[in-house]
């Protein structure tokens, strides 16, 4: 071999060698960098908890749970031990208690010495009154407007509603009407059940709010109701579904 031939054969090794230094140096500094495992871990978690959060928000569990306690309310229960019965009425409402005093105050007039005077014998003796009437009402007209009143009478003698009526009409509301047809129209000849005790009703249209009678005998009493209905409410209907004698 001759010795230029190995001169030249050696500056091409040393050449490789060199050209492979370099190459590995660029790659241990401009390549691919390690990342610790517990580092990607935790990056990995905390996407995850922020897409969570993101899509499955917590706060409509709150609201539905607080749109159904709020639709949840007990109403107010009215129970007299008294006279035996109870009944539920919608909140906003509250029970005024009733007498004929206050009742003649508002008509300017004394409908007990009246109806005695007119008919000729003194009208039953009257027990307890009472009226549901909507909190805030301060109205003039609140008591003839009432969706729900009632009056108890004595009633020793047993009376059914038809003997009461044509004895007492539905004093102290509508009385005093001796003429035929209309004391025939107006008698409560529809019958119908409440708590399991027989009623009669009529509904008198002449009189403002078209207003309903009720007539229930009980215990040696008698219930009259004045029931009214209005398009946006339907209080009565509410009050007499509860409707409820206690004590049989």
């Amino acid at each position: 071999m001759q010795k230029g031939f190995v001169h030249v054969l050696i500056l091409v090794l040393v050449m490789i060698i060199v050209s492979a230094v370099i190459i590995g140096a660029e790659f241990y500094l401009f390549g691919s960098k390690h990342i610790p495992s517990s580092s990607l871990k935790s990056a990995t978690s905390d996407s995850l908890k922020t897409i969570s959060k993101i899509s499955a928000p917590q706060a409509d569990n709150t609201v539905i749970a607080a749109s159904n306690s709020a639709t949840i309310q007990e109403s107010p229960i009215y129970q007299d031990v008294n006279y035996g019965f109870k009944f539920s009425y919608p909140s906003g409402y509250h029970i005024i208690y009733d007498s004929e005093d206050e009742y003649n105050k508002r008509g300017l007039t004394n409908f007990r010495a009246n109806f005695t005077g007119f008919i000729g014998y003194p009208p039953p003796s009257l027990l307890e009154a009472i009226e549901l009437q909507k909190a805030g009402d301060t109205s003039r007209d609140r008591f003839d407007t009432a969706q729900f009143t009632l009056w108890i009478f004595s009633n020793p003698n047993n009376l059914d509603p038809n003997q009461w009526y044509y004895k007492y009409w539905y004093y102290p509301f509508v009385w005093g009407d001796f003429a035929s047809p209309d004391r025939e129209e107006a008698a409560p000849t529809n019958e119908s059940s409440i708590s399991g005790q027989p009623a009669n009703f009529q509904i008198i249209g002449y009189q403002p709010g078209i207003p309903k009678y009720v007539y229930i005998p009980y215990k040696n009493d008698m219930f009259l109701f004045r029931l009214i209905s209005t398009p946006d409410t339907s209080v009565d209907t509410k009050v007499m579904s509860s409707f409820t004698f206690i004590g049989n």
